[in-house]
């Protein structure tokens, strides 16, 4: 079966629209109803012909082709070169797994990816973790007083005079100047 004209300008507009069943409807390859489901099933039939197929193919390579270096020139491509033919490539992949290996090769050569070593404060997270109990300070002064009165548990009273001493303290420091290492 050759294919005829009409057949291959049915075809040349398939290959930029994508749509199978406009494409057969084209052909007039057949009288039915297109949203039957047996004109379906006979325009995927037509497609899966060998003959369609290399058609579509070679069609393809001509139309998406675009200047092909020649072997000297191919050594010397620079980055821009290389991301142009991906992007070029990634518009004409029409299977989903390869488009997105190539999107990935894409970002690699763009630097999407964070380098090792370099610092983004934006990127970081911190944490502040709480003093454990032995570390803090108001914790370990409780401690001493408790030494020092004799007392195993602080009475409500007793408990705000502590506070009180803290407070005195903590507000003596902040009037402190600090020493400032140069």
């Amino acid at each position: 079966m050759n294919l005829s004209e009409k057949e291959k300008f049915a075809l040349d507009a398939y290959i930029v629209n994508n749509n199978k069943l406009l494409c057969y409807k084209m052909t007039g390859n057949s009288q039915q109803n297109p949203e039957t489901e047996s004109f379906r099933q006979v325009a995927w039939r037509w497609f899966r012909n060998p003959q369609v197929v290399a058609y579509i193919q070679g069609r393809r390579e001509q139309v998406f082709s675009h200047h092909t270096a020649s072997e000297g020139e191919m050594d010397n491509r620079n980055r821009d070169d290389v991301i142009k033919e991906l992007n070029t490539l990634i518009d004409r992949e029409t299977d989903s797994k390869r488009k997105g290996d190539l999107l990935m090769k894409l970002s690699d050569l763009l630097n999407f990816k964070r380098e090792q070593g370099e610092d983004n404060p934006d990127s970081h997270v911190n944490y502040y973790l709480p003093l454990r109990c032995s570390e803090c300070p108001l914790f370990q002064s409780y401690n001493q007083y408790r030494e020092n009165t004799h007392q195993q548990d602080l009475l409500a009273d007793d408990w705000q005079a502590y506070l009180g001493r803290v407070d005195k303290l903590y507000h003596k420091a902040e009037k402190e100047p600090q020493n400032e290492k140069e």
